[in-house]
């Protein structure tokens, strides 16, 4: 694969934790492109006091804004959380169980010398 025969077998050992840490960082990526949209609406109902929401003009007020930008933020900003704990636990995880394997077997060769 990458680095060559030594380490591609800890990809292969890990790979599960890693494609659900590479899926975790993807999904937070795209779900960090979802704010713009909301501060889009936000900024939207000050100055025209209108926005748009699922196709359809509504007044800007505190029931649209609840609804349709606090909520969705919140909701937002959970997934962010929970996601960005899962991949960083994933790689960085994978990294030290990866580190400990390493040292281990050093010291095993080197105390067999």
């Amino acid at each position: 694969m990458i680095f060559g025969k030594y380490i591609n077998r800890y990809y292969l050992k890990n790979a599960p934790v890693l494609l659900l840490g590479l899926a975790a960082l993807l999904t937070v990526d795209y779900i960090q492109l979802l704010i713009p949209r909301l501060y889009r609406l936000v900024i939207n109902g000050v100055n025209l006091g209108q926005v748009v929401v699922d196709g359809q003009t509504v007044a800007f007020g505190k029931e649209v804004l609840f609804q349709h930008i606090c909520l969705p933020m919140i909701w937002i900003v959970l997934f962010m959380v929970v996601g960005r704990f899962l991949w960083r636990i994933c790689f960085f995880g994978t990294s030290i169980r990866v580190q400990a394997d390493l040292r281990e077997k050093m010291f095993d060769h080197s105390r067999r010398l």
